[in-house]
């Protein structure tokens, strides 16, 4: 089976001080379709800049970047802009809605960007808030949510152009347990639903949700735990303090 989302070799490094500060070093990856992966790694590890390098908000320095079997490494921004509104949904850990827009309108605008009939993006955004559990929240400014009801705007937003991959950089990072709960469950949904997510983050109960956890250390992914059964959460842990040791 193609992977929807494939790296091979990836790297990026920065120039700092005169120095170059390797942040990504020759990473391979393959994410299936419908498969949920999560990369987790100490700060600064690289995590949220490889994912910025899939999404392309950042260009490698080196290495490919495939999407649905396409090399997209090289191109341009118009390209990558049009690419991120058709196939690629983010979440973020601040959740980067428009202030003075509705609920309803946050939802609804990326897709009319893309160039999804008015009504055709009226029922899509519709259907999401419901299924959120926010349909009620349509017609109100994010300011007046809570960060868990400000968070699932931003999935529906994410997902309202079907994206082939949803990016995820610690999208529970900011928010209280109970909130932290409520996304989780949201993010299952999601992958039950068929989509394919990659997801940064700290939380080992937010990564045991995913198909397999990649460990990334120093730019490098030295490893992967499968996540199977119901005891993956201890197996997780058990691994993490292995690599803590």
């Amino acid at each position: 089976m193609q992977s929807i989302l494939e790296t091979r070799q990836l790297a990026k490094s920065y120039q700092a001080n005169g120095a170059a500060t390797q942040a990504v070093r020759g990473v391979d990856l393959a994410l299936a379709p419908g498969e949920f992966v999560a990369l987790m790694g100490p700060s600064g590890c690289g995590k949220s800049t490889l994912l910025h390098l899939l999404g392309g908000l950042d260009r490698p320095t080196a290495g490919e970047v495939y999407l649905g079997g396409r090399r997209v490494d090289g191109l341009g921004e118009a390209a990558w802009a049009v690419l991120r509104r058709r196939q690629v949904g983010f979440m973020f850990q601040f959740f980067n809605l428009i202030g003075n827009l509705t609920v309803a309108d946050n939802v609804e605008l990326p897709a009319l960007i893309a160039g999804t009939p008015a009504r055709e993006a009226r029922a899509r955004r519709e259907t999401l808030l419901k299924q959120l559990g926010i349909a009620d929240k349509a017609g109100t400014v994010p300011a007046r949510l809570s960060g868990g009801q400000q968070q699932r705007v931003a999935l529906a937003r994410a997902l309202v152009n079907r994206p082939a991959v949803l990016l995820a950089d610690e999208p529970t990072g900011n928010l209280d347990s109970q909130s932290t709960d409520e996304v989780l469950g949201l993010l299952r949904q999601a992958h039950a639903d068929g989509q394919s997510i990659f997801l940064v983050t700290h939380n080992p109960r937010i990564a045991s949700a995913a198909n397999r956890v990649l460990h990334m250390r120093d730019g490098r992914i030295i490893g992967e735990t499968p996540m199977d059964g119901h005891h993956s959460l201890e197996a997780l842990l058990d691994v993490l303090r292995g690599l803590e040791a």
